[in-house]
């Protein structure tokens, strides 16, 4: 059980979500859902099994030949189940809060509690990793699942740029503190669908020309669309000047749009830029 592998006494927070929502319909919460009801033992390896499962119908990728033989498993199942492992291993399970992962038509998101030991950055570089709960690290390990030689950002990165969707983004939001990892199941410019032109300097609008501060402007918004600036700078280690600077390039471009007052207000990204 839980927390046997953690070496805790109690795990009063803990709650494992899967959430599948492929309906158009705004009425209904979910097409599908995966949490402790009692028809099941709701422990972190079923968890991890039974959502890879239905996680894995969501992914848009062919098979593949090897030789003569046809292979099913794909770069990007091995991705997303680095991903997953990655989810349930370096959750903080003694903070309030729960795992969620959702499943949608165009991106699959992975929520747990707690910051990161490390910076994103250098979740990026892949060549540095903190493990908070080691033990339960290498339990997935002697599964086959979870990397241990670094974060396992380069097997995350390579799974998707193989497909040539977006990058995957993860961010961190504090009080309460998570991490997100997004997983968009498609390429930026079939995201932003048919081309537009920006009315105001003729400049074809989409996520293809968003930069990576910009792309991650969007990311902290995505998560909080109240977050105040000042928040932004700190989130996204970028100067006070660099950030207005960010935020006025993608309001002209009609990618992200501010409603009502700078206090009470929030932030609005158009659909082009989800």
């Amino acid at each position: 059980m839980i927390p046997g592998v953690l070496g805790i006494s109690s795990l009063p927070w803990y709650f494992v979500d899967y959430q599948e929502k492929l309906s158009s319909d705004p009425m209904l919460r979910w097409t599908d859902r995966l949490y402790p009801d009692g028809t099941w033992e709701a422990n972190l390896f079923q968890f991890f099994y039974r959502t890879y499962g239905k996680l894995a119908q969501l992914l848009p990728t062919p098979f593949m030949l090897k030789g003569t033989d046809r292979q099913e498993e794909t770069s990007a199942h091995v991705a997303l189940r680095e991903a997953l492992a990655n989810c349930l291993i370096h959750c903080n399970y003694a903070q309030q809060g729960n795992i969620l992962v959702v499943g949608r038509r165009n991106e699959i998101t992975m929520r747990n509690p707690g910051c990161m030991l490390i910076s994103v950055a250098d979740f990026y570089a892949g060549s540095r990793s903190i493990c908070r709960n080691p033990l339960l690290q290498k339990l997935f390990m002697f599964l086959g699942n979870g990397e241990k030689a670094g974060s396992g950002a380069d097997i995350i990165k390579k799974g998707w740029a193989d497909n040539k969707w977006q990058q995957p983004m993860l961010s961190e939001r504090v009080q309460p503190d998570e991490c997100l990892m997004t997983l968009a199941l498609s390429g930026a410019e079939e995201d932003v669908g048919k081309e537009q032109n920006d009315t105001k300097d003729g400049i074809k609008d989409g996520t293809k020309e968003l930069s990576d501060r910009q792309l991650l402007i969007l990311n902290m918004i995505k998560l909080d669309d109240t977050i105040k600036t000042h928040d932004l700078t700190q989130k996204t280690g970028m100067s006070q000047r660099t950030l207005m600077r960010e935020l006025a390039a993608l309001q002209e471009r009609g990618i992200l749009t501010r409603e009502g007052g700078r206090k009470e207000g929030r932030w609005v990204i158009k659909q082009a830029a989800n």
